[in-house]
């Protein structure tokens, strides 16, 4: 006799459960939220990172300029464009985070004048003079890029100029920017690349008596050193003091120094 419950098909039940039935406008709304929280998400990392290369390079400049830190220094930083960042991170999160710890004024009232030390100035603008005071005159970077200009004795010698100085005068600085390597050169004895802001590189050459170091951060009017004694074949210099000037873009081409003093002193 058959066995009609063997052959019998097994029991599915057509019951699939409740199924919520959204519009497509709530889909949509899903998905936008999905994407928003992993954008944020996405950012606050990137972020996150940048933050701490950001800060690995402000640290990694204050480093003594001892033959080990330099080596780690220049394999770590090479051709970073950490004066643009540099410059950002001063911008927007230096009043967060400050880098470089300075001591409240003593006299609310008073300022520096163009960063020389010593000189304050009243609420009208007009230096005080007082105990203490520095006795240095005020860097005046409009005469100073003027005086650049108009003391050029030679406008193409290695792709830059040759500016004439005092024997001793001090070479100032009159741009920002961060010195990205210093070395001695065949052509221009002692050297050191300033990386600008906007990464274009000026070099300073014929430079004795260096005063700042590698990597260190420099300010307008800040000294440099001072300018040297040259001896260049076919010219007839005197005993008056030289240096070197040239700029390089972000590609390394040769730009007008020249032409870039006019623009300084617009």
């Amino acid at each position: 006799m058959a066995n009609h419950k063997r052959n019998r098909p097994p029991y599915r039940s057509t019951y699939s459960g409740y199924q919520a039935n959204h519009s497509s406008p709530y889909y949509r709304r899903k998905q936008q939220e999905d994407e928003s929280i992993m954008f944020i998400r996405r950012f606050m990392r990137q972020s996150m990172i940048c933050l701490c290369l950001l800060m690995s390079v402000l640290v990694i400049q204050k480093l003594p300029n001892v033959p080990l830190y330099e080596s780690v220094k220049s394999a770590m930083m090479g051709s970073f464009p950490f004066a643009k960042y540099e410059q950002m991170y001063q911008q927007y999160l230096s009043n967060m985070l400050p880098f470089e710890f300075r001591l409240p004024q003593t006299d609310d009232s008073t300022s520096l004048v163009s960063g020389t030390q010593g000189t304050t100035v009243d609420e009208l603008g007009n230096p005080i003079e007082g105990e203490g005071t520095s006795t240095d005159p005020i860097f005046d970077v409009s005469q100073a890029i003027n005086d650049a200009y108009n003391n050029m004795v030679l406008k193409d010698y290695e792709n830059g100029v040759i500016i004439q100085i005092k024997q001793d005068e001090e070479i100032h600085s009159f741009v920002p920017g961060i010195v990205l390597n210093v070395g001695v050169d065949d052509k221009i004895s002692n050297f050191m690349n300033i990386q600008l802001e906007n990464e274009w590189t000026l070099t300073v050459g014929f430079l004795e008596n260096r005063k700042v170091s590698q990597y260190q951060h420099i300010k307008v009017g800040d000294v440099l050193g001072v300018g040297s004694i040259l001896d260049v074949p076919g010219t007839d210099f005197g005993d008056e003091a030289f240096y070197y000037l040239s700029l390089k873009d972000k590609e390394g081409q040769y730009q007008d120094i020249a032409a870039y003093l006019e623009l300084l002193m617009q």
